[in-house]
This record gives C-alpha cells, sequence and structure tokens, in this order.
C-alpha cells in the first residue's frame, strides 16, 4: 500500500498536536479514526450546528464529546486525494479558533 503524501501526514499530526494544545485535550488522534457513537450520542450531534464544514468536523466531534467515555481506535489508510485545499485548511482553523476562545473565556461548548 502506497503511503499518504508527507502533506497529509504533516497535516494529521500537526493538526492533532495543536488541537490537542488549544483545547486541552488528551487524544492520539483527532483528525481520524474509526468513530463509532451509541444511538443516544448520535442523537446529541444530529441537529447541531457545526462549525467544521470540511475535515475538521471529526476534530470538533471529538471535542464536543470529549465528556462521555470514548475508546480510541487507530486506523492506517491512504489518503483519497494529496491535496488539501486552502479552504479546508482555513475552516479548521476558524472552528478550532472559536472552540479555543469559547474555552479561555471559561464558556466551553458541550453536547
Amino acid at each position: 500500500m502506497k503511503e499518504s503524501p508527507a502533506k497529509r501526514k504533516f497535516l494529521s499530526k500537526g493538526g492533532t498536536v495543536l488541537a490537542n494544545l488549544l483545547l486541552g485535550t488528551k487524544l492520539q488522534d483527532m483528525t481520524s479514526g474509526y468513530q463509532g457513537f451509541h444511538r443516544d450520542i448520535v442523537r446529541l450531534f444530529m441537529d447541531y450546528p457545526l462549525k467544521a464544514t470540511a475535515h475538521f468536523y471529526q476534530t470538533e466531534l471529538r471535542y464536543l464529546l470529549r465528556k462521555y467515555p470514548s475508546v480510541e481506535i487507530p486506523i492506517h489508510y491512504l489518503a483519497p486525494s494529496p491535496r488539501v485545499s486552502e479552504k479546508s485548511v482555513l475552516n479548521s482553523l476558524q472552528a478550532l479558533l472559536y472552540y479555543t476562545w469559547k474555552r479561555l473565556t471559561l464558556r466551553p461548548v458541550s453536547l
């Protein structure tokens, strides 16, 4: 299997480090992995207005669900595209800064 491009790996690892630092989380991978949710948890976020419109939604959900028990199941996959759009990166940063601001002003958001 061919490896994902270095840029994708950097964004994934760097995104996890940055998200953990700014959001106060301690996950190994905030950007990918298998996610399974109990139906009661799914009901919590089905109608929630996520800030992310692209890849960051996984990190956003992990942050919003941080108070609920979870298990990380790492996966290894080939990124579908070596390209990561600038718009996607900017949206991710906007969402990250929103939740960081909420956290720092003692108004953390949860589901």
